[in-house]
């Protein structure tokens, strides 16, 4: 699968929007003062924006995973058609149960990119 064209474009503003937020308003350098308090203000955000990238990974791999739980999921709603779930006392409930739980999970599974990028960015 590709990526969500929103998560393509929106990740790299995402990771840099506090960088430049923080240098659009700093003051121009002109002391060693002012330098020594902008290397400490990028380092600072160098840091946001690694524990930024550090979520966005773990957040992936939570959609990784439940794309893959509700994928099986739907194997096994369909395996349980085929070894007659549906059929006995009332089985018009039971299909209505089945087709809902296999809606259900299709639906969580739309618009999940099949891969998922690494979350670094930078170099």
């Amino acid at each position: 699968m590709t990526l969500h064209p929103a998560l393509v474009t929106l990740r790299p503003v995402l990771v840099a929007l506090p960088l430049a937020l923080c240098c659009l308003g700093t003051p121009s350098v002109q002391d060693p003062d002012s330098l020594a308090a902008l290397e400490k203000t990028i380092a600072t955000q160098a840091k946001t924006i690694a524990a930024s990238e550090a979520r966005l990974t773990r957040l992936e791999e939570y959609l990784s995973a439940q794309a893959a739980a509700e994928s099986a999921f739907v194997g096994a709603t369909q395996a349980a058609r085929k070894a007659g779930f549906v059929a006995g006392i009332n089985p018009a409930s039971r299909e209505i149960l089945i087709s809902a739980w296999a809606a259900r999970a299709a639906a969580r599974n739309t618009g999940l990119p099949a891969t998922l990028p690494k979350a670094s960015t930078r170099d």
